[in-house]
């Protein structure tokens, strides 16, 4: 933040202004009195390229990190994120596709438009046979610290 004010002296005109963060004053002599006759006039033909030159940097920085996601297709059995509590509780079927989003028909047979970033492939649970055997993995011991300092006992707080 600044504040500034422009006065006339002597015969002079100056423009003081003070930097409100840092305290410090300026004064500036201007050698004629500012008018509208001294602007610059606007130079406006250079705008449409330096503003296209900006969208593609924006959408480069952008493509860094993006990820596409891999197309479903007509048919495919779907999880599907509900907007409110975030999580993927609801399963359905893609019906139809047009351009980015979605249609989708959920499990309680209510059609839905959804983005592809909401929608996910539904991918069955795996039964493990009870034939099969759980290996026992392993048991470790825990690392040992670097510090001989003792950790601090953890204490849980009961209401």
């Amino acid at each position: 933040m600044a504040s500034r004010d422009l006065f006339l002296y002597a015969g002079h005109t100056y423009l003081f202004y003070v930097d409100r963060f840092s305290g410090w004053p300026a004064v500036n002599r201007w050698n004629s009195d500012p008018s509208t006759d001294q602007l610059l006039p606007v130079d406006l033909s250079d705008i449409p390229t330096r503003r296209h030159h900006a969208q593609e940097r924006s959408r480069a920085h952008a493509d860094v990190t993006a990820v596409s996601l891999a197309p479903l297709s007509v048919g495919d059995h779907i999880r599907i994120q509900n907007h409110l509590t975030k999580l993927w509780d609801d399963t359905g079927w893609v019906t139809k596709k047009r351009g980015r989003p979605y249609l989708v028909r959920s499990s309680n047979t209510r059609l839905k438009w959804r983005n592809r970033r909401f929608i996910r492939p539904f991918y069955e649970e795996v039964v493990q046979d009870e034939s099969q055997t759980p290996v026992d993995l392993p048991t470790t011991e825990p690392l040992k610290r670097k510090s001989p300092r003792n950790p601090k006992p953890v204490i849980q707080y009961q209401s």
